[in-house]
């Protein structure tokens, strides 16, 4: 189930993704292309600050690559956070998926 969701993206967009590991306070994003390569990351807070923080960085994708940072699905544990709901506000697509959804992937 999991790798049609990517497949999915791939086709829609195809060059990066990002993930967020949800926690109350600080938050853990990172980007990776379509090889699984890191190439961006950062740990944000909970604030309206960490919501553009977090633009900024796709934003900053753009710098070497042609594409909006609105190409950039983002894939988090959390579908009501106050991160969640001002990246969904600026227009940012936000994919949630259930927590255990990754445990389950590494534990193959």
């Amino acid at each position: 189930m999991l790798e049609d969701f990517w497949l999915e993206w791939t086709i829609v967009t195809g060059r990066f993704w990002a993930g967020i590991d949800w926690s109350e306070n600080l938050n853990d994003v990172a980007v990776v292309d379509r090889d699984g390569v890191v190439v961006a990351r950062a740990r944000i807070r909970e604030s309206p600050d960490g919501v553009r923080e977090v633009l900024r960085l796709l934003s900053g994708l753009s710098a070497s690559h042609r594409h909006s940072r609105r190409q950039v699905p983002v894939v988090t544990e959390s579908s009501s956070s106050l991160l969640v709901e001002g990246l969904v506000r600026a227009g940012q697509p936000v994919q949630p998926i259930h927590p255990r959804a990754g445990a389950r992937r590494r534990n193959r």
